[in-house]
Formats: structure tokens, C-alpha cells, sequence
């Protein structure tokens, strides 16, 4: 289970912050590919993140999208989110490479347009 929260400033959206905290861990999953992830199923793995309401926080560009860790190893790049006019929403779609939502501290959000 986690708990996400966006930051940013409605008036710059260069660049906006999720900040993501595990509020229940898994102890007894740990995942064989990464002993630092406590996932239980695909769900625990980062997949899309959409913004709704997305011009009314001025979020209507194209944005890189890096993913950073609480063990503060490098940074990941996730891809790219861009903003869908006709639903209003940015959307990142799901990463090519799995990353364990418990290891992420923050998906940092850079305007690239």
C-alpha cells in the first residue's frame, strides 16, 4: 500500500514531483530479481501514472520522467508523459523496464517542450 502525493507550482510547471511512500511493506516478499523490493504481485511495480484535470494545473507539455530511490542510487529514466488533449490528461504509459514501487522515493516530471 502507498501513498502518493504530487508537488509542484501551478504557476511553473517545469517540473512537478510524486512523492511515493510505502505505508504497508510486505516483509515476507522479498523479490527475486531485486532483494531491495518487497513486491507481491505486478501491482507493487510502477506502471502508467495519468494526471487528470491536466490544463488546469497548466500541465500540457511534454515531460522526461526519471524515477529516484530511497538506497540513493542512480536515477531511471521511465520514459516520457505527454499531455492528451482530448482526455485533458498527461499520460506516462507503462515502463519497458519493471521498477519496485517501494524502492522509489520520488518520479520526477521535467518539461522537455
Amino acid at each position: 500500500m502507498y501513498t502518493v502525493s504530487a508537488e509542484g507550482s501551478l504557476s511553473n510547471a517545469d517540473k512537478f514531483i510524486l512523492v511515493v511512500m510505502p505505508t504497508r511493506t510486505a516483509y515476507n516478499y522479498i523479490s527475486k530479481e531485486d532483494s531491495n523490493c518487497s513486491a507481491v504481485n505486478k501491482n507493487d511495480y510502477l506502471g502508467s501514472v495519468q494526471f487528470y484535470n491536466a490544463e488546469g494545473f497548466n500541465l500540457t507539455g511534454t515531460y522526461s520522467v526519471e524515477a529516484h530511490f530511497f538506497n540513493g542510487s542512480v536515477n531511471k529514466d521511465v520514459g516520457t508523459a505527454t499531455y492528451d488533449a482530448y482526455s485533458d490528461r498527461v499520460i506516462l504509459k507503462s515502463t519497458n523496464v519493471p521498477i519496485c514501487l517501494s524502492t522509489i522515493s520520488t518520479i520526477v516530471f521535467t518539461s522537455s517542450s
